[in-house]
């Protein structure tokens, strides 16, 4: 089992350009559960071909009573029901004995919102007399007008942002893009403040 771990961290690395952390959480689920596997034949490596469902939920029930969080259960789950579909891939197993066993139910935190006063008060926090102010201003905007993450925000260029048809080109993960309208408050802050920042160019360049 060691050595399709190693074939299977390759292939996050090299064919799904998986971040060098990641690498290392999938790795580690993976050889825990092999040593829960090995501690629980006597010692000895166990054989693929003989690793089911029960198996399986067996590891999840020791991680359970070990007091692990169903978060972090599900996500070792998830690792192993990856590495056996890998395996089923290559044709070194038949099926997925993950396959039919389900997630564990997460507990659902209710989201925090901002009701319409807070969200005015917090508007005019920055101060537009400055361009720095007017820069905070038009990101708030921005981001409520929009709904964009604060990744997404900082991927923004100017030319993402069509001020004729008021929409703006948002860059989100694995390289997809989203076009989103601009709300007319948040386009006014964005005026704002390139007219600002540009004087402030315009000024440093003349002195």
């Amino acid at each position: 089992m060691q050595f399709y771990i190693e074939k299977y961290r390759d292939h996050l690395r090299i064919e799904r350009d998986y971040a060098a952390h990641t690498l290392h959480a999938y790795e580690a689920d993976l050889h825990q559960f092999a040593g829960f596997l090995t501690r629980a034949s006597g010692g000895k490596e166990v054989e693929l071909e003989r690793i089911d469902h029960r198996t399986i939920r067996s590891y999840l029930g020791y991680l359970l009573e070990s007091g692990l969080s169903k978060k972090s259960i599900a996500r070792k789950l998830a690792a192993i029901r990856s590495f056996f579909s890998f395996l089923v891939r290559l044709e070194i197993l038949s099926l997925n004995p993950a396959r039919t066993i389900a997630t564990p139910k997460l507990e659902k935190r209710l989201p925090s919102f901002l009701d319409e006063r807070s969200m005015a008060e917090l508007m005019e926090i920055p101060d537009r007399s400055t361009v720095m102010g007017l820069r905070d201003w038009a990101i708030l905007e921005l981001l409520y007008s929009t709904g964009m993450r604060l990744a997404e925000l900082v991927q923004l260029s100017l030319g993402d942002i069509d001020f004729g048809n008021e929409t703006v080109k948002i860059h989100g993960k694995g390289g997809k893009q989203r076009i989103v309208p601009l709300g007319r408050k948040a386009h006014h802050a964005l005026s704002e403040y390139l007219k600002k920042r540009e004087e402030l160019f315009s000024n440093k360049t003349t002195s």
